[in-house]
């Protein structure tokens, strides 16, 4: 790739990052926005690897029931319908990683902490969100906001 290949794609880049900014901050602002949550077992590195290889199950499985979504409204409305295939989707991954603990999936309202992304603040709250535990939930956590899309590209 060339220097001017780069300069396109660190515009095109920036762009990405002003709009997911933009559409971040009027969400929190209408209160348009649908969370994930992810927790661990414990604080152990292999408890803590797994929770990341469920989140990217997780995470794919969301993407796909949220193609159409316009809204948190619609984005809940469809997870709700579909938390079986999410906690399937969960279930597996866990599996195939040799875990077979308790995974429970599970849609409410929790309360978050302060979290910024990129530039973006989502102030701490009670937000509607699709939680995910594996075993006890005694580990340390990791969260995203699934609607509108700014979680991590896997």
């Amino acid at each position: 790739m060339d220097r001017k290949e780069m300069k396109h794609l660190t515009a095109a880049e920036g762009a990405r990052r002003a709009e997911t900014k933009g559409a971040l901050a009027q969400a929190v602002r209408e209160g348009d926005i649908l969370r994930l949550h992810v927790v661990a077992n414990s604080d152990s590195r292999e408890d803590q690897a797994l929770k990341l290889e469920v989140r990217d199950a997780v995470l794919e499985t969301a993407r796909a029931l949220l193609a159409n979504a316009t809204n948190a409204t619609q984005a809940e409305q469809s997870i709700a319908a579909n938390l079986g295939k999410i906690e399937t989707a969960a279930r597996e991954k866990a599996r195939s990683k040799g875990y077979d603990g308790a995974v429970k999936t599970t849609l409410g309202t929790y309360g978050f902490p302060d979290r910024v992304y990129g530039e973006a603040l989502v102030p701490a709250g009670d937000y509607r969100a699709v939680r995910v535990t594996l075993g006890s939930g005694q580990g340390a956590n990791w969260w995203c906001v699934l609607y509108p899309d700014i979680c991590p590209t896997l």
